[in-house]
């Protein structure tokens, strides 16, 4: 099943998991393979998308509400917090990529204590650099779901923060025994984990404003300045011309995972590449498992020769940057967005076109735009995406422009700063702690805007 849904199959997968669903009704990684695989369709609705969750939610963490905890812990705004990261990707993986540069500011943090629950068995450099930078560190890949809930509890951790959401490896029916007063999902899903159990999301102002998607959540929306903070690699080649300039056509590059190559979404790319003549398309990372045979077999479908395409397995992380330096623009994948590749795209200096929707899910190039100031990069709709799609090709001195200056933007931006973030996350969690200790219920905030009321309150 997950082999079917890695290579697109998304309706096939999700036929198979709802027969295995009613077999196996408590299998709980069906259920989330279930949910993930639903969260690449292009044809559910955010609300069916939603009340999806929110049965898993009822279905697994019902059962357990009744003997939620009575949390002890000290209920002091100003002591040392325990705050605790659960998750199973803690080796060379993307979300590590983001959790070592948070690791390590916190690991400088005299009021946070940061602990860590590796629910994997994997174990490689990143592993032993985020173990150097968290001493407090578990292995919990082989504890029960209560096993790890005691745990928890035994450690009085204050604020327990999930890296996973429904994705592999998570461990949601931890979250759902409420081992710590306050619970937090952020950054491995774009989506509600529907739990109950879950305080907070933590997002910022571009991907989540006030307001617009809180009713696909049973957390509390927490917007920080910047939701990630970005670990460019350090041997990345330099940005070179635009390559259209020598080569005299535009190439639309995608690094997408296969998962994410839907049947809409290759039907917009081909009619933008009907509609630019000329246009050649990169895609990265494919190679093994079919895949290439069905997204070749769309785009022939769509109309498009096998030679204006080319083809690349996984490399190493140079090579698959490098690569970029054949791309004039990037295409983006809906409803499920890409997003580190979109951050790696981007530090080579080519912009990616996306187009937003009406989930969390579609709205990560949104966001990465709106940081890099690439709002002409994100389409409303097909045909806006088609229309800018042209507009692009079109435009290749301007192009031009922003790939030489784009590496200097992103430098320059929240996405890249340490600062910046590490202020907004403490303030989250200063606010989220508070508000227990005052034994108020959680709710959404912004903690940009929170932070300037208590500057100008205390002034």
């Amino acid at each position: 099943l997950v082999l079917m849904g890695g290579q697109g199959n998304l309706a096939q997968a999700e036929a198979l998991n709802r027969e295995l669903m009613k077999a196996r009704p408590n299998d709980v990684v069906a259920y989330s393979n279930l949910l993930f695989l639903l969260s690449q369709s292009p044809t559910i609705t955010p609300e069916a998308l939603f009340a999806e969750h929110c049965r898993f939610g009822e279905h697994f963490e019902g059962p357990l509400r009744a003997s939620w905890p009575v949390h002890s812990n000290s209920r002091d705004p100003n002591r040392v917090l325990k705050v605790g990261f659960v998750s199973g990707d803690f080796y060379n993986h993307a979300i590590a990529t983001f959790i070592e540069l948070v690791f390590a500011e916190l690991a400088n943090c005299k009021d946070i204590e940061v602990h860590a629950y590796y629910n994997n068995k994997t174990c490689d450099s990143m592993t032993q650099r985020l173990m150097a930078l968290a001493p407090k560190w578990k292995w919990v890949a082989d504890m029960a779901d209560d096993e790890l809930a005691e745990q928890i509890r035994a450690d009085a951790i204050d604020i327990l923060i999930d890296l996973s959401g429904v994705t592999l490896k998570h461990r949601l029916l931890t979250f759902a025994r409420k081992p710590a007063p306050i619970q937090v999902s952020w950054l491995g899903y774009p989506g509600t984990t529907g739990l109950r159990a879950m305080d907070y999301y933590l997002g910022d102002q571009y991907g989540l404003p006030e307001g617009l998607l809180d009713g696909q959540f049973t957390e509390k929306i927490v917007q920080m300045p910047s939701g990630v903070l970005f670990n460019p690699f350090s041997d990345a080649p330099e940005i070179n011309s635009l390559p259209a300039l020598k080569n005299g056509y535009i190439t639309f590059g995608s690094f997408n995972r296969a998962s994410k190559l839907n049947r809409e979404t290759i039907a917009n790319w081909a009619l933008l590449l009907h509609s630019v003549p000329g246009s050649r398309m990169i895609l990265g990372g494919l190679g093994a498992n079919g895949e290439n045979g069905r997204v070749i077999e769309i785009f022939q479908q769509q109309g498009i020769a096998l030679e204006r395409l080319h083809f690349y397995p996984k490399l190493a992380m140079v090579d698959y940057l490098a690569l970029h330096r054949l791309i004039d623009l990037c295409l983006d994948t809906s409803p499920y967005n890409g997003g580190t590749t979109t951050l790696h795209a981007a530090w080579m200096g080519v912009p990616t076109l996306t187009l937003v929707g009406k989930t969390f899910a579609t709205r990560t190039g949104a966001i990465i735009a709106s940081h890099l100031r690439l709002q002409g990069f994100v389409a409303k709709d097909a045909d806006d995406f088609l229309r800018k799609g042209i507009y692009w090709s079109e435009n290749h001195e301007e192009l031009a422009l922003i790939r030489r200056g784009l590496r200097s933007t992103f430098e320059k931006s929240a996405l890249l700063s340490s600062t910046t973030f590490l202020n907004g996350f403490r303030i989250a969690l200063e606010i989220m702690w508070q508000r227990w200790c005052e034994a108020l219920p959680s709710r959404s905030f912004s903690a940009d805007k929170e932070n300037k009321i208590n500057r100008q309150e205390s002034q």
